[in-house]
């Protein structure tokens, strides 16, 4: 009994001694990568603004963004949604009516109803990321983005396109 008392407690005072080692580790690293640029001041500093600014111009814009998602996405399908066919990095589309708009601020939400099939109807939860949404109650619209495959209720899509 007094052996495994001390072999528990050798792995708990190894854990703590690795765990304690990693933070400190962390600690100098996050130091020296902050350090070095405050204390380096000197005439290259212009130059680095300069290329800051190519980068950024390099960026897409918005609608550049929003034309890729437009192009990529696919269509979102009912069944195949609720089988997990789709991972949290496709890039989907749907189109449906709009119901239950309480607001259209970013963060909030809405349905959406789809038609399937002649019989068969999709109901999406669909969460606005985007401000200045235009969205009334029965607006038939399509939403761009990726589906939250976390959610455990309705398939929940992360719009950021509303249209």
């Amino acid at each position: 009994m007094k052996k495994v008392g001390k072999v528990i407690l050798m792995i708990f005072g190894g854990l703590f001694i690795l765990i304690v080692g990693l933070v400190v580790t962390g600690i100098l690293m996050g130091d020296s990568e902050t350090a070095a640029p405050n204390n380096s001041i000197n005439s290259s500093e212009s130059d680095s603004t300069t290329s800051e600014d190519e980068e950024t111009s390099n960026e897409p814009t918005q609608k550049e963004l929003d034309d890729k998602l437009r192009n990529e996405a696919v269509e979102l399908d009912f069944v195949a949604v609720n089988n997990g066919e789709y991972t949290s990095s496709d890039l989907i589309k749907a189109s449906g009516i709009a119901s239950v708009v309480v607001s259209t601020n970013a963060g909030d939400e809405f349905m959406l109803t789809t038609e399937e099939s002649e019989d068969g109807y999709g109901i999406y939860e669909v969460v606005i990321m985007r401000t200045g949404v235009d969205l009334k109650e029965d607006d038939e619209v399509t939403v761009y983005g990726t589906l939250d495959t976390d959610s455990d209720s309705i398939p929940r899509i992360i719009a950021t396109i509303i249209e």
